[in-house]
């Protein structure tokens, strides 16, 4: 499953530990970063909560603004829309209420 899923994503299952570090957001993180709100859904299970909290424990390490907004999505996938996995349109999808609020009260804080 982890090989088919490396394919997929990096287009061999030959996998370095330079090319996981290469595709982590988290390695990119530098001081001066502005704010952010880290929206993740607790339920996951395409990308795995801790990854948010490495992001947000980084921010917070070089001094940074960082925010979790950990809810209980729709579905085992990122559950940020109210239909689920995202069976409507793009243009026509709502953002569940949860995660509607979080933004809202974070830019207020902007």
């Amino acid at each position: 499953m982890q090989a088919e899923k490396w394919k997929k994503f990096f287009g061999t299952d030959e996998v370095t530990y330079e090319m996981l570090a290469s595709a982590s957001p988290v390695n990119y993180v530098k001081p001066g970063a502005p704010p952010l709100l880290c929206i993740h859904s607790t339920n996951d299970k395409l990308v795995e909560i801790k990854h948010s909290e490495m992001m947000i424990e980084k921010y917070r390490k070089i001094g940074s603004r960082a925010e979790p907004a950990f809810f209980e999505g729709k579905g085992p996938y990122h559950g940020i829309w109210e239909d689920g996995h995202g069976e409507v349109a793009t243009d026509k999808r709502v953002l569940v209420s949860q995660v509607r609020i979080a933004i809202r009260e974070f830019l207020k804080t902007l």
